[in-house]
């Protein structure tokens, strides 16, 4: 069913399998209204689809289905949610970038750092982490309270293709190219400028990368340009 354009109605005096047209942006200010409460800074958390489909209307009635989530950063080694599967995917168009001055987990306003955003184009490698049903909403809370901070990503749904050839419905958090955190074309300098002094929260920029790296090198994911910016960073004994 195409949620973006269609909601059912049990209230509807025509035939019964006529359905209410609803407004897309009434039914994603909606979906804001009951999540902004929970997010610091006043922020709404940015909420889009995919295929149409609004993957947000989950929050408003009970989880039937198992939630999938795919990780390409820090979700790979510190999910910090309960799952039931891990297993490599790949998502396609969108690639692995760092590309988000992060001003909270890794960085501060003053200091931003550096983290990695899904940025349009190409295909990113990762890890499918299955969340059982009645899990759902509770991982959905906790997602945006961690990457929606100030709204610099944009939770969305994708197919993914599992290494053991299944496709599934994943929801993933993909960079907003609006939002004056997003950032693109910096150099090899400015990379290893921002990462080598960002603290935040959630620790030291240098060990973020490195973890993610470690893992990305576990599932034998090659990225010339993160390979040269832990060579620095181990250069320079950070």
């Amino acid at each position: 069913r195409d949620w973006s354009s269609d909601v059912c109605s049990s209230d509807l005096t025509g035939p019964p399998h006529l359905c209410l047209m609803v407004n897309h942006a009434k039914i994603l200010n909606e979906c804001h209204a009951i999540t902004s409460k929970r997010f610091r800074h006043g922020k709404k958390p940015r909420l889009a689809t995919r295929s149409g489909r609004l993957y947000e209307l989950t929050m408003m009635q009970e989880a039937k289905a198992d939630l999938w989530v795919f990780g390409y950063g820090s979700l790979m080694w510190s999910p910090g949610f309960e799952w039931i599967e891990r297993i490599p995917a790949v998502l396609s168009g969108y690639h692995r970038a760092l590309c988000i001055l992060s001003v909270h987990h890794r960085g501060t306003p003053e200091r931003p750092g550096l983290v990695l955003g899904l940025d349009k184009g190409g295909s990113c490698r990762g890890l499918a982490f299955r969340v059982a049903a009645d899990r759902a909403n509770a991982t959905l809370h906790y997602l945006r309270e961690r990457e929606q901070v100030t709204s610099v990503y944009v939770e969305t749904t994708h197919r993914l293709r599992l290494s053991d050839g299944r496709v599934v419905e994943a929801i993933a958090y993909t960079a907003d190219r609006r939002h004056s955190q997003f950032v693109r074309g910096l150099s090899h300098e400015d990379l290893l400028e921002r990462v080598s002094h960002g603290v935040g929260v959630s620790g030291r920029n240098p060990d973020y990368v490195r973890a993610t790296h470690a893992e990305m090198n576990k599932l034998g994911i090659n990225d010339p340009k993160l390979t040269k910016l832990i060579t620095a960073l181990d250069h320079a004994g950070l």
